[in-house]
């Protein structure tokens, strides 16, 4: 089974490679692109999937963990 984690990571990755795959179109300004829209969301929950949850998360991976 799949932890929460895991699913968020292969949510964003899905996202990126719809927007990847999304064709382009000519639009009047960059902000207006759903192709720009699905990269930038995507990158953005990969960046959230990329950071420690919790201490024993870095404890089984050995990763450092970092307090806010």
């Amino acid at each position: 089974m799949l932890d929460p984690i895991s699913i968020l990571g292969i949510g964003g990755a899905g996202v990126l490679v719809v927007g990847a795959a999304y064709p382009d179109k000519k639009v009047s300004h960059p902000v207006k692109s759903i192709k720009n829209w699905l990269f930038a969301v995507g990158g953005l929950v990969r960046l959230s999937f990329s950071f420690p949850k919790n201490k024993d998360y870095c404890k089984i991976y050995g990763v450092a963990y970092y307090r806010a």
